[in-house]
């Protein structure tokens, strides 16, 4: 599979994120890791644009919800967004979908290549809308 799209994984655990990228980089996709939500939006505002977000929402400091929140606020542009977190709670859905997620997919219950199936048919169907698939 030939890809160049760029993944911004934000998430607090280190174990994860790197399992996480290697497997994603091993498809092509360039992978960009955050381990907090405030440095993953420094990186925005310096100009780094993902072409997808997957956003843990418990994290120390910043959570996800207010990395969205944030990021919105400031009125950095956002890419599809997956939020990828062990939270099940509706409510908590319902918030990440208010603020702007795509996909919730709990960490507990999904492998990585069913993550991989997420991020590959949420930037198959951001291609089609664009038209970018038959450039």
């Amino acid at each position: 599979m030939n890809r160049s799209e760029t993944i911004l994984l934000i998430d607090d655990d280190v174990f994860l994120g790197s399992a996480y990228k290697t497997k994603f980089e091993r498809v092509g996709f360039n992978v960009v890791v955050q381990n907090n939500a405030q440095q993953a939006l420094q990186k925005m505002r310096d100009g780094l644009r993902p072409d997808l977000i997957l956003l843990d929402l418990i994290m120390p400091g910043m959570d996800g919800f207010a990395f969205l929140g944030q990021a919105k606020l400031e009125k950095l542009p956002l890419p599809p967004i997956i939020i990828l977190t062990n939270q099940e709670e509706a409510q908590q859905k319902e918030e990440a979908f208010a603020l702007g997620a795509n996909n919730y997919v709990v960490k507990a219950s999904a492998t990585p290549s069913e993550i991989l199936k997420h991020i590959i048919g949420i930037l198959r169907t951001q291609e089609e809308l664009s038209g970018t698939r038959d450039k």
